[in-house]
């Protein structure tokens, strides 16, 4: 009930107008940036895909701002790739009831000098904890349901631009040209999840022609067939015999990953008990091919070329393409769900970008 309530425009119109009346910014008397502000707090309570968009604009706070304290308010999802980025100092894990008011206590003592708020549109829970955390300086995207917060407003063009360009735009009002910068997103990894991936792999005993495949996305109109992806699998084998391949999936699609191996000698499924475990396997492979999901976002902070399957939603690709590896998109017509795409497509554009890195000798170590 109440999240179809707060779901309602009505209803999170009348609680923007609180959240703007609680911290309305007084933008004729801005307090200044602090040329080494102590803390800051970066708002990202969003899915993994969605933080390592946000990872370029952290790493860019870090290289300016070498000695203050940087923090992020994160969500279950997205807790296990926050705990490991290496540029952070705290994660703070903002939690649903009971323990609310409690992950709600630890932020608003936090007591940040700069809050930022990357989504480019209206977000109740970041407006929020924007309300609550008490920063002076509150810098965001332009939204009419953040702008009578926001200390300062960033124009963007969230519909044409990538989300990564659009989030560095954030540094602008500290007086900084986002161009000045790496656009590359990371991440952090795991000393146990990479010894476990080095050990697997070690153990399969496959040779360097290496490539994983990732069947699960979140959405299920992002999702292949077990019959395609077997299809596919038994063609990229037929034209280059010493492939071998390593499936991975979400708990969903795991009887998928079994069938599918069984049919085949060279494909190996490895069950990852978590999803920088996942990370890990697939930073040791040539390529990744995978359905649009937050893997492959993963897989590109590791460098790991990629072959993605993408819906009909074209606008969501021209935001969130990859960016700063060698890469294939294969796109569903407008309207259209993954399943509608045809083996021989992803086969071409996979071959094309494995006929790619190696004669480039763009290949991970």
């Amino acid at each position: 009930m109440a999240d179809r309530l707060l779901s309602r425009q009505w209803w999170r119109r009348i609680l923007f107008k609180l959240l703007a009346n609680l911290s309305s910014a007084k933008k004729g008397d801005l307090p200044e940036i602090p040329s080494e502000p102590k803390k800051i707090l970066i708002l990202a309570p969003v899915l993994r895909g969605d933080y390592l968009m946000v990872t370029p604009l952290i790493n860019c706070l870090r290289q300016k701002f070498p000695t203050t304290k940087i923090a992020v308010v994160v969500t279950k999802p997205s807790l296990d790739i926050a705990s490991i980025d290496p540029i952070i100092d705290e994660v703070f894990l903002y939690k649903k009831l009971p323990g609310w008011f409690a992950s709600i206590i630890k932020i608003i003592k936090y007591k940040p000098e700069i809050v930022f708020l990357p989504k480019p549109h209206p977000a109740f829970t970041e407006s929020m904890l924007m309300a609550l955390s008490g920063a002076p300086i509150r810098i965001g995207l332009d939204h009419p349901g953040h702008n009578a917060q926001l200390t300062h407003s960033v124009e963007h063009n969230d519909q044409a631009d990538h989300r990564v360009h659009t989030i560095l735009r954030l540094i602008s009002p500290l007086g900084w040209n986002p161009e000045d910068f790496n656009h590359d997103i990371y991440i952090g990894s795991d000393t146990i999840s990479e010894r476990m991936a080095v050990g697997t792999i070690s153990k399969l005993g496959k040779g360097d022609q290496l490539i994983s495949i990732n069947l699960s996305a979140s959405n299920p109109s992002r999702l292949w067939t077990l019959e395609k992806w077997s299809e596919l699998i038994a063609l990229l084998k037929d034209v280059e015999p010493g492939l071998s391949i390593i499936l991975l999936s979400a708990p969903a699609e795991k009887d998928q990953c079994i069938e599918i191996a069984q049919r085949y000698d060279f494909v190996n499924t490895i069950q990852t008990k978590s999803f920088r475990d996942a990370v890990a396997v697939i930073a040791r492979t040539e390529m990744l091919i995978s359905p649009d999901t937050g893997i492959v976002h993963a897989a590109i902070a590791r460098k790991i070329p990629v072959s993605v399957l993408y819906n009909g939603d074209h606008e969501v690709y021209d935001r969130f393409y990859p960016l700063s590896v060698p890469f294939k998109a294969i796109l569903a017509e407008r309207g259209e769900d993954v399943a509608s795409l045809e083996v021989m497509e992803v086969l071409k554009a996979s071959l094309d970008l494995y006929s790619e890195i190696h004669s480039q000798g763009d290949i991970p170590a």
